[in-house]
């Protein structure tokens, strides 16, 4: 069992860290890591069935991204049926920088947590993980956009289940990940939190004296 002072070094090392990795990425590694899911995005996009190929993101004067999302949709107006090939819509850079909010917090958690010198490489390991989660789930909450924008044109069509995978994606996933890529990496972390009992080694069994 840990002792509590081991509980309190963490939690201000960590109220630190937290604080200062944050602002440092508020302040400066948002650009380059906004570049970076922009490129990862714009790939993946491509290779959506449907996909033609061209620029799949791109920046408006104010720094929004405008998405372009492959679809395979028929929508009837007034003149006939009218194929659907692609969906555009905005999303304010504030809500994309969202999706790279779970690698800072990462680091902030193994910096934070003991012995982590002796762990640099989970670190890195971890933030090539973290790196593809955050794909995954700006490629998820397009797909939830999309399904939107195409559930807009059959009337009744239920959104529960959009509204619970948007919230697990955007209020939910940014901040869980880190934790759980940080428990499973740092041995030692995970000790701190899960202080499960050792288990008592039973003793081994006497030899009969020979007779």
């Amino acid at each position: 069992m840990p002792r509590p002072e081991r509980y309190v070094r963490f939690l201000v090392r960590g109220s630190l860290l937290l604080t200062g990795v944050l602002a440092l990425w508020w302040f400066a590694l948002q650009p380059p890591m906004l570049f970076a899911l922009r490129v990862a995005g714009e790939a993946a996009i491509s290779l959506l069935p449907g996909s033609t190929g061209a620029s799949a993101i791109t920046l408006d004067e104010s720094g929004d991204w405008n998405f372009r999302m492959p679809a395979d949709e028929v929508h009837r107006e007034a003149g006939g049926p009218v194929q659907v090939n692609s969906v555009e819509f905005t999303m304010p850079r504030r809500d994309v920088a969202l999706f790279t909010f779970s690698v800072p917090l990462f680091w902030a958690l193994m910096l934070a947590s003991p012995g982590v010198r002796r762990h640099l490489n989970a670190m890195l390991w971890g933030t090539v993980l973290l790196a593809g989660v955050e794909v995954l789930l700006l490629l998820a909450h397009l797909g939830i956009n999309r399904q939107a924008i195409l559930a807009a044109w059959h009337p009744g069509a239920s959104a529960w289940w959009r509204e619970l995978a948007s919230y697990l994606i955007t209020s939910v996933m940014p901040f869980f990940a880190p934790l759980c890529a940080a428990v499973w990496l740092q041995p030692e972390l995970r000790a701190l939190i899960f202080p499960w009992p050792a288990r008592a080694e039973r003793p081994a069994p006497r030899k009969a004296a020979l007779r």
